[in-house]
């Protein structure tokens, strides 16, 4: 933990949480062969649908973590995954996430072009 991700008790505060989560996702998706570089090739993006999370416990600054993320189901069109957070020292449960996240294309770039009616 780093003193900036912690809130006002001197806790991990939630949104951190999920910033780790998100970076899980994508370390995850590098080491079956889905690099950012790749995704962009495919036109793919994914965004994040939803959370569930629970909260056991607290981590605390100076706390290592480690989290094991699992993806657990795979539809057409969305993914769903499983964190937990533990407390790497300690073994504890710390959070557990189902998180689901949409693929979808890249949208289209769009092109500047002289409004209509402006000659």
């Amino acid at each position: 933990m780093r003193r900036y991700e912690l809130n006002t008790l001197g806790q991990v505060a939630p949104a951190v949480y999920f910033n780790w989560l998100e970076h899980a996702v994508f370390r995850a998706g590098e080491s079956r062969g889905w690099t950012p570089q790749k995704m962009q090739a495919e036109n793919l993006i994914i965004l994040q649908r939803r959370h569930d999370a629970e909260f056991f416990a607290p981590a605390r600054y100076r706390d290592a973590v480690e989290i094991v993320s699992a993806l657990v189901e795979v539809r057409r069109v969305r993914g769903t995954w499983r964190h937990e957070v533990f407390n790497a020292a300690s073994g504890a449960l710390l959070m557990r996430d189902y998180s689901e996240g949409a693929f979808l294309d890249l949208p289209k770039v769009p092109h500047p072009h002289r409004p209509a009616g402006d000659d």
